[in-house]
C-alpha cells in the first residue's frame, strides 16, 4: 500500500515547551533546516519488556530516522531534541547516546566516520540558552549519497535474514542471476533430520494455542488475516525479498519447531513436524497470499519498478498423516531484480517546499544509481 506523502511537520507531542525553545533557536541559527522533536527519558531508557514506553522509544527513533534522512539527503541540517524528565545535574549523554546511535549510524552511506557526520551536545552549552537542561541538539552533515533509512529488503546468509548495506543492494542490481522459471516445493523429508535451517529453508513453528487469544482468534479468522500474521510476525515479507535473490530459490516453512537436544557435551537441535490446524483450502491461503504480493509489494527489474511476478511463489499445504494438521511451505524461486516488501520500495527522505516527503521511488532510483556508478 502506498503511504508517499508529506510527513508531518510537528514531532512536538503537542509540547509548548518543545515549541517555544524551537522558535527561539531558529531565530538565533542560520541553519536552514530544524526541526524540534520530543521524547522522554522514560523512553529513551526504555528496555525490551519495557510495553508502552518500548513503544514510545521506537516512535521516536523512527521520527528521528526520517528527519536525518531528510536533512543528509537534503543539505545537512539540525534536530533539536527536548528529553521530558532529564535531570539539570544530569550532564551524562551515555543514554542519549546509545539511543540514538545506531539508527544514525545506519544511515551513514557515504563511507564517513560517525563523528565526521554528526556532532551532539547539550543546548544549554550556549550561553543564550543555559537554562534549556533537557535539550541536546544534533547536528547533521549532508551525504554525497543517499541516506535512505530502511531498503525493505533483505538477504540471506546461512541461518537468518540481514539488513542490506547500500554497497550489498548495488552488488545485488549489477549481478545478474539466474531467473528459476518456476518455485520448487521441496516438500516434507522422510527423514525431518534432513530438513534443516540454511540459505534455502526457512522454519517457523506455530502453536495457535499459545498465542494471546486474540491473536489467535484473529489469524483464524480469514486467509487473509491469517496471510497477514506469517507476513508481519513470521517475516514471510523478508524471506521472499531475501530467497528470491539466491540462485535454485528457497523454502519457507510454517509448522515446523525446533527442540535442543543435549549430547554428552554438544548441543543440537531437533525437527518436530508440529503442523497446524486450519479450516483454509490451499487455494485460498495461495489467493491471500498473493493478493499480499500485488498490494505490499514490488520488483525493480532492469532500471524500472514493475509488479511481483505472478509465478514468484507456489504454496503447499502438506497432510500430516493420522491428524487433520498440515504445514505451510511456500516455496520461492529466484528472481533476477529486487523485490521489495513495501509498495513504495526503499523508504528514504528528502526536504521539498520546506516540508519532509519519503522520496519518491524513481527518484530513490535515480539517485541511487548515479551512486553506485
Amino acid at each position: 500500500m502506498s503511504s508517499l506523502g508529506t510527513e508531518a511537520a510537528d514531532y512536538t507531542e503537542a509540547c509548548t515547551k518543545c515549541q517555544r525553545v524551537g522558535k527561539l533557536y531558529k531565530s538565533q541559527s542560520n541553519c536552514p533546516n530544524i526541526i524540534s522533536l520530543h521524547t522522554t527519558r522514560s523512553s529513551i531508557c526504555a528496555g525490551k519488556k519495557s510495553g508502552q514506553l518500548l513503544e514510545k522509544k521506537k516512535k521516536s527513533l523512527d521520527r528521528l530516522g526520517k528527519i536525518v534522512s531528510a536533512w543528509r539527503n537534503s543539505g545537512g541540517g539540525q534536530v533539536l531534541i527536548h528529553v521530558e524528565g532529564q535531570l539539570p545535574e544530569d550532564r551524562c549523554l551515555e543514554q542519549f547516546d546509545e539511543f540514538i546511535t545506531r539508527s544514525l549510524t545506519d544511515l551513514i552511506d557515504d563511507g564517513e566516520l560517525y563523528v565526521d557526520t554528526y556532532r551532539r551536545q547539550w543546548l544549554s552549552d550556549i550561553q543564550k540558552f543555559r537554562d534549556y537542561t533537557n535539550f541536546v541538539f544534533v547536528n547533521v552533515k549532508k551525504t554525497n549519497g543517499l541516506a535512505t533509512v530502511d531498503f525493505n529488503t533483505k538477504v540471506r546468509n546461512d541461518i537468518e535474514n540481514v539488513s542490506v548495506t547500500s554497497a550489498n543492494l548495488g552488488k545485488c542490481m549489477l549481478k545478474r542471476r539466474k531467473n528459476t522459471v518456476s518455485p520448487t516445493t521441496r516438500g516434507l523429508y522422510e527423514n525431518t533430520q534432513l530438513l534443516h535451517e540454511c540459505r534455502h529453508i526457512e522454519i517457523k513453528a506455530l502453536h495457535v494455542d499459545r498465542l494471546k487469544s486474540a491473536v489467535a482468534t484473529k489469524l483464524l479468522r480469514s486467509p487473509s488475516d491469517f496471510v497477514d500474521y506469517i507476513w508481519y510476525d513470521l517475516k514471510l515479507k523478508d524471506n521472499l525479498t531475501s530467497m528470491s535473490k539466491i540462485e535454485g530459490g528457497g523454502s519457507y516453512y510454517v509448522g515446523i519447531s525446533e527442540n535442543i537436544l543435549d549430547i554428552e557435551s554438544c548441543r543440537t537441535k531437533i525437527l518436530n513436524i508440529d503442523g497446524f490446524s486450519i479450516k483454509f483450502e490451499e487455494s485460498e491461503i495461495t489467493s491471500a497470499i498473493e493478493s499480499k504480493l500485488q498490494s505490499d509489494t514490488i520488483a525493480l527489474y532492469g532500471n524500472n519498478f514493475c509488479d511481483v511476478p505472478v509465478n514468484l511463489i507456489e504454496v503447499r499445504l502438506h497432510p500430516i498423516n493420522g491428524t487433520d494438521r498440515r504445514v505451510l511451505e511456500v516455496a520461492v524461486r529466484c528472481f533476477d531484480g529486487i523485490i521489495f516488501s513495501d509498495k513504495d520500495g526503499p523508504r528514504a527522505y528528502e526536504v521539498k517546499n520546506n516540508n519532509i516527503h519519503r522520496m519518491d521511488k524513481a527518484v530513490w532510483l535515480e539517485r541511487f544509481t548515479a551512486v553506485m556508478t
